[in-house]
């Protein structure tokens, strides 16, 4: 099966991006890193100023390496036409753990998942410690909460919203990363870490939205990229629903929205069980059921995953859980107002029905879908192999919007 290869130029776009003083010859860009495309000068993407925006500057020249550093240049890979089909042909002497290959709906191809056993060539790192952080710290005030926040770096703007641990310290290692060439993000989100209120009420969905807007306009940028994982995922969905026009893109990375799944009934009928679990027996039996789903967590080589506060599973449990049972944001408007997305789901995760709801996410929304490295946290703790699928995804989504034709 044919692949698909993908420019790693990026082209002008939203006039929210601030521009740089000095705008270069468009010209001068060409040609492309891999000599794969060519932007055509001549040609007027939507909305365009004509001067390059500031991500266009920040990923040219950006090597995409995880893509093709996924095949041995002697011991080719055979691609099938499920997952399921794969088999690691014996030749094949070593493949780096991260296999980024996207595919959409114009791109028909599966990338096979590696087994949780495949050594990697790129040394896990350990979650980064507080004394190698140094971003810059501020609060908002919105809707009766002080929401923290901080950032680093500068450039577009790519903003992480935390899943159900509330915390944004987990995505510390991969804004360290992204910081030479983005203003990169997070927060701890409302009754969460350091973003308490007087009295804990139950979660809404839209407040989450109007919280991630605030925290955007007081980073200065009236548009952002949009990563959020798990729980996160779903409010960065909410978000794109509500206020369209603030999404440069969103990247969700395994949004549980079980309503979707072909066994929504059982899930449904699991997850009324863990609230009753809850309930009766406390967070630590609950926890530990729910906990036996994240698969990957123990696998051997693995770095732990930094834990979040002991109040924020107990606030997830009491006043979260309950709404996200069945909650399902109206993924039709934001196909019907053309929002870009793009989906993943991790590897180590396999058939967990959180990495499977990503699928029934990519039929719905029309929208590229990705297997990345690592498990839930995978962005955590595999932070280097994540970063190429991240890369790619984005990369991927702005070819998308310069090519599409409205």
């Amino acid at each position: 099966m044919m692949l698909r290869d993908h420019p790693t130029e990026l082209p002008p776009h939203s006039r929210a991006i601030r521009r740089p003083r000095n705008p270069v010859d468009m010209r001068s860009l060409l040609p492309l890193n891999f000599g794969l495309g060519w932007l055509d000068p001549g040609r007027t993407p939507r909305r365009q100023t004509g001067k390059p925006s500031r991500l266009t500057n920040t990923m040219h020249g950006m090597q995409n390496r995880a893509f093709w550093s996924f095949f041995s240049r002697d011991h080719p890979l055979t691609l099938k036409d499920s997952e399921s089909d794969y088999q690691r042909p014996s030749s094949i002497k070593r493949i780096y753990t991260c296999p980024l290959n996207i595919s959409s709906p114009d791109l028909q191809q599966t990338t096979p998942p590696l087994p949780s056993s495949t050594p990697s060539l790129i040394p896990r790192q350990p979650p980064t410690m507080d004394s190698e952080f140094t971003p810059t710290r501020a609060t908002v005030h919105n809707e009766g909460c002080d929401l923290h926040y901080w950032s680093l770096g500068t450039g577009p703007l790519i903003l992480f919203i935390p899943g159900g641990n509330g915390h944004g310290r987990q995505f510390n290692n991969i804004i360290t990363a992204l910081a030479p060439n983005f203003t990169c993000a997070t927060f701890d989100r409302r009754q969460m870490s350091a973003s308490q209120v007087p009295v804990n009420k139950k979660l809404s969905p839209p407040q989450q939205a109007r919280d991630i807007r605030a925290i955007i306009l007081a980073l200065g940028f009236d548009k952002a990229i949009l990563f959020g994982s798990s729980s996160g995922g779903i409010f960065a969905f909410q978000f794109a629903h509500d206020f369209p026009e603030m999404v440069d893109h969103i990247i969700s990375h395994e949004a549980a929205i079980i309503s979707l799944l072909p066994d929504a009934t059982e899930l449904w009928e699991w997850f009324l069980h863990l609230l009753e679990v809850f309930e009766t027996q406390g967070l630590e039996t609950a926890a530990a059921e729910f906990g036996a789903k994240l698969t990957g967590y123990d696998d051997e080589g693995i770095p732990k995953t930094v834990p979040p506060p002991k109040e924020n599973p107990m606030n997830f449990w009491e006043n979260e859980f309950p709404t996200l049972l069945g909650y399902t944001p109206n993924l039709g408007r934001l196909r019907e107002n053309r929002v870009s997305v793009g989906v993943m789901r991790g590897v180590r995760c396999k058939d967990a029905f959180f990495a499977r709801a990503v699928e029934e996410q990519a039929r719905v929304l029309g929208c590229p879908r990705m297997v990345v490295a690592g498990h839930h946290q995978g962005f955590e703790v595999e932070t280097e192999e994540f970063l190429g699928g991240f890369r790619e995804m984005l990369d991927f989504l702005e070819k998308k919007r310069r090519t599409s034709v409205y």
